[in-house]
């Protein structure tokens, strides 16, 4: 990054050398601090441009006097960008370029947007105003199309001014769901914060935001379109210190380093502050919580109310380990401003002015209730302390700012009800609840990963959360396989007595007392061969890890269009039925004696999958994508068992190992763990791009496991983790390679396997077979050789102190004849054919 300076350096007097005769240069750091030049890395400035608008909207809207925290509201970092979205180039469709609707039309259209006051920059030559009527007529068309779907549904029309409406209101339920999510998952609520909103659009949203999020002041800084600019003026200029695993003895040390470094700077001991920091997290959870020197020193008890804060609960029984300590040394600048009187201060310090809106210009804006006539009034024209209520518009050089009926531009937002009407036939109600249920599944899948201990749901994120305190995992009350314990949740109403709705989460738990550790045999013939089975109960016992299953249960208790598509698909294969067949290692058919039973529950939860990824829309994951669908699974059958049957597999390549249990001789319990995870392979490739590389494939949300946390938690070492060259179906698409994963043990312990595509190989598309995976023991020999052998598919098995187990994953199958000369068309979408995409690897 040194190097990459030079050139910008070179045409500064002394060449930003800090020198009498030159400029000093600093640079802004994601953490939001300045270092010099010399200091300066790149991998530290990723998120230097939202740091300085956290900085910017801190040092402004931050009232000393009331001490209420702030949250920054910087409206273009919650919308996502790349070659789908309009950003500035072609931006929206009133920039003259031919392009979308965005919220930009929206907001023009109902009037919260004057092109009056907007600069002339757009057109051919760059010289014209915003093109109303191109966002108009865009909107009118897309409500035609809204209106026609709503008449078959016999749902009610809507206007045109009804479409804009709709937009707004799914764009600030989308921006609200980040906030609330982000906030609520470090344990704060919304409703206890200011919001501090900037960038050049923030205005027109901030009040309605703000009311979602039940906040009651926003503050718009007079530099909110340039903040994150003007934050970097306001930064202090840092240095840090850290080590690992330290003690708290050598803060001093730290300051001293930090000290040093500064004052080479060129600043005074009387210009550095000091910030101690450690971070402590609960033994066998990585969840670290940074806590901040207490003025008692108290860091214990400051982790645990932290802690309590964040996840409503603690665990006295579990050690608490200091990860690491960190001391930022803050250097003053001097380029600060210097706040002479707080907010509350100038709000408070005189008699305050109504402003009367007929002395205005005023501007047709429309609202929930139809148009209205909003005052136009310029920023720069109106005194301090003016107090002008809503609906009004607020225009400066730079922003503008719609404050909306129930609100006033000096003190809070008058606090109001919001109610809900009943989602019928109405898309914009659809979206919007679509977006508060989501975010409230992803905020409870945010708390059970925090707080959960073991390694599948920390690590793997092997579980899910959603909108529908027993516990349940049986096959034949919905489950899938034991291990996955469902905890669901009754929430009352305020007088609790109805049951308004329920709230549940499942997840992935290492040890539920099967034959063997991690309750998933590949021996197991039976159901009750794989562990406990629960109905509807409280509690579980028996288990090798019961305070592990107890501390997930607790984390799972702090949490706590398909038809239109359906009828294309049959159109466009005329009606015929479509089938597919695919093999499996040992066949299919009637349930089996063997592990690879799958319940109903499975195949309906395959098809919502498959539905997912055909719609491609951001609709609720609820029974709704099941309505139209038919099941016709035999009773009996590998995809329909019987209670009975064992289920416990029913992905690809598991591993797994522990030990523990009940001793078979003395018949004593014996304390131990249980470790699973699934291992990735290659994806298959399709007309137009290659399979992808190291990747679970079709599996919603888990990942393998770090290798640190497996070395840090287990007697394991991951010696290899890399690709499998030569595994790929080898034509004019490739597939994806699989990967190679390798576990030296440290000691005896109980292990399984189960896999598939070992006998078979992947197919392709339109050929170009992958290649079979392959599972191996190396035994360590005592004389100081190996023995190699082949576990097989699917296997139970022990391993001794040194024994290795090298798994080999398939490789994606390939697609076409390799050197065919045949033209293959990019998959594109409406209005991006000359877009470029890549698959990720």
């Amino acid at each position: 990054m040194i190097l990459g300076t030079d050139g910008f350096r070179s045409g500064f007097v002394g060449k930003l050398e800090d020198s009498a005769q030159g400029a000093k240069c600093e640079f802004m750091q994601s953490d939001g601090g300045l270092v010099g030049r010399q200091r300066f890395n790149g991998l530290r400035a990723i998120l230097s441009g939202p740091a300085g608008g956290v900085v910017g909207f801190s040092r402004t809207c931050y009232d000393e006097d009331d001490k209420v925290p702030c949250i920054g509201f910087d409206m273009g970092c919650l919308f996502n960008a790349g070659p789908q979205s309009a950003g500035a180039h072609p931006g929206p469709a009133c920039y003259r370029k031919g392009s979308p609707l965005t919220v930009t039309d929206a907001n023009l259209v109902l009037g919260r947007l004057s092109a009056e006051h907007c600069p002339k920059i757009f057109g051919p030559n760059e010289n014209e105003p915003l093109d109303f009527a191109a966002s108009r007529i865009a909107f009118e068309e897309l409500t035609k199309t809204i209106n026609a779907d709503l008449k078959k549904a016999g749902g009610k029309l809507l206007s045109v001014e009804e479409v804009c409406l709709g937009f707004l209101n799914v764009a600030n339920e989308s921006m609200r769901r980040p906030i609330g999510q982000i906030t609520e998952s470090k344990g704060h609520n919304t409703g206890d914060h200011n919001l501090a909103s900037f960038g050049g659009a923030g205005g027109q949203h901030a009040c309605e935001i703000a009311d979602r999020l039940n906040i009651k002041r926003v503050s718009v800084h007079k530099h909110a379109s340039i903040l994150s600019a003007y934050g970097m003026a306001l930064a202090d200029t840092v240095q840090e210190a850290h080590e690992p695993c330290s003690c708290t003895m050598r803060l001093a040390n730290f300051q001293n380093h930090v000290a040093r470094g500064l004052r080479k700077e060129g600043f005074s001991s009387e210009q550095i502050s000091y910030e101690c920091y450690i971070n402590p997290r609960y033994s066998s959870s990585d969840t670290m919580i940074m806590i901040l020197q207490p003025k008692d020193r108290g860091y214990g008890s400051a982790f645990f109310k932290e802690h309590r804060r964040g996840f409503s609960f603690t665990l006295p029984n579990r050690k608490v380990l200091v990860e690491n300590l960190r001391v930022r040394g803050r250097a003053n600048t001097g380029n600060q401003a210097t706040k002479k009187r707080t907010i509350s201060t100038e709000i408070n310090s005189s008699t305050k002015a109504y402003v009367t809106k007929e002395d205005h210009k005023s501007l047709r804006v429309y609202f929930e209730g139809g148009w209205t006539d909003a005052p136009m009034l310029l920023l720069k024209d109106r005194p301090p302390r003016d107090i002008i209520s809503g609906p009004a518009m607020i225009y400066d050089d730079t922003d503008d700012c719609l404050i909306d009926l129930a609100s006033d531009g000096s003190a809070p937002a008058a606090s109001r009800d919001i109610t809900v009407e009943p989602v019928t036939k109405d898309p914009i109600q659809a979206s919007i609840m679509s977006n508060r249920f989501m975010g409230i599944a992803e905020q409870m899948g945010l708390t059970l990963q925090d707080t959960s201990v073991s390694v599948n749901i920390k690590e793997r994120l092997d579980f899910s959360c959603n909108e529908t305190c027993w516990l349940s995992n049986t096959p034949l009350a919905g489950g899938t396989h034991l291990p996955d314990i469902t905890v669901i949740a009754p929430i009352f109403d305020k007088d609790r007595k109805n049951i308004s709705f329920y709230t549940a989460s499942k997840g992935h738990h290492a040890e539920i007392e099967g034959i063997l550790p991690d309750s998933m045999p590949a021996s197991s013939t039976r159901l009750y061969e794989e562990g406990a089975q629960i109905t509807s109960m409280l509690l579980i016992i028996g288990t090798r890890s019961l305070s592990d299953n107890l501390n997930d249960l607790k984390a799972q208790i702090a949490v706590n269009t398909v038809k239109a598509r359906l009828k294309k698909t049959y159109e466009k294969f005329n009606g015929k039925p479509l089938e597919g067949i695919h093999h499996m290692d040992d066949g299919t058919g009637l349930e089996g004696l063997h592990y690879f039973n799958a319940p109903s529950a499975i195949s309906k939860s395959a098809t919502m999958y498959v539905l997912c990824c055909l719609i491609n829309q951001d609709i609720p994951l609820d029974e709704g994508y099941l309505l139209p669908i038919t099941f016709n699974i035999p009773a009996g059958t590998i995809l329909n068992p019987s209670g009975k049957a064992a289920v416990c597999l029913r992905n690809c390549n598991v591993f797994s190992f522990g030990f523990g249990g009940k001793d078979l001789e003395t018949g004593k319990d014996v304390n131990g763990f249980g470790f699973v995870e699934n291992i990735c392979g290659g994806s298959g490739a399709a007309e137009g791009w290659y399979g992808t590389s190291g990747v679970h494939i079709h599996m919603t949300n888990p990942l393998i496991t770090n290798p640190e946390v497996l070395k840090e938690g287990y007697p394991v070492i991951l010696n290899r983790f890399v690709m499998r060259p030569g595994s790929e179906g080898i034509e004019m698409f490739n597939g994806g390679t699989g990967i190679i994963r390798e576990y030296e043990f440290r000691r005896l312990l109980s292990s399984s396997i189960v896999s598939e595509k070992r006998v078979y190989q992947p197919f392709g598309m339109a050929g170009g077979l992958g290649v079979s995976g392959k599972n191996s023991l190396v035994e360590k020999i005592p004389n100081g050789g190996e023995r190699w052998v082949t576990v097989g598919g699917r296997k139970d098995f022990k391993v001794q102190t040194g024994d290795r187990v090298v798994i080999e994953t398939p490789g994606g199958g390939g697609w076409g004849e390799a050197g065919s000369e045949k033209v293959c068309v990019l998959r594109t979408e409406s209005g991006l054919e000359e877009r470029s995409f890549v698959t990720p690897f």
